[in-house]
């Protein structure tokens, strides 16, 4: 804090001295903000996503086998490409199916117009031993063979009691 006769020479020289604390202020919290990100990197190294290729060959036989089946309408043979609980999550609502007991079929609601779903893409993310993050794009197919729409969604694929298979599957497709 600046003495009363110090304030007053800078007064009479047309300087404000709670104006000059507040720009000394404001330089040294912008110093600091510019430096944080650096800091923070040292502090905190960003996060490495582990990948193991094993489960993400299994994962994808998985992912794969699930389109032909989903497209049949084919809730038994569903039942061999995935887990429970088994969890949809769309933007409205989240359906959980506890386990093989409850499961009915495939509980994605589907277009009157509807004939098939494909796979257009598949891209791993993270993967471990019991689970694999993947990234899986695909479209939706009328009975002519057009395509009338495509889904980026997140799928994860878990290893349970031995059993790969879908877990969770989040999407912004009704």
């Amino acid at each position: 804090m600046l003495t009363r006769s110090a304030q007053a020479n800078w007064q009479s020289l047309g300087y404000n001295p709670l104006m000059i604390h507040a720009q000394k202020f404001f330089h040294l919290v912008l110093l600091m903000t510019a430096l944080s990100p650096l800091r923070a990197q040292e502090e905190n190294p960003p996060a490495k996503h582990p990948r193991d290729e094993r489960s993400e060959r299994e994962a994808r036989k998985v992912i794969e086998a699930y389109f032909p089946l989903f497209s049949k309408r084919d809730g038994k043979g569903l039942l061999a490409v995935v887990n429970f609980p088994h969890i949809r999550v769309t933007g409205s609502r989240t359906v959980i199916i506890p386990s093989a007991k409850e499961w009915s079929g495939d509980p994605t609601p589907l277009e009157d117009y509807w004939h098939h779903s494909a796979l257009d893409s598949l891209t791993f993310v993270q993967s471990d031993g019991g689970k694999a993050h993947a990234l899986v794009v695909f479209s939706r197919y009328k009975s002519d063979g057009k395509r009338y729409i495509s889904y980026p969604t997140l799928w994860i694929v878990t290893k349970v009691n031995d059993h790969w298979g879908i877990q969770v599957r989040s999407t912004f497709a009704p």
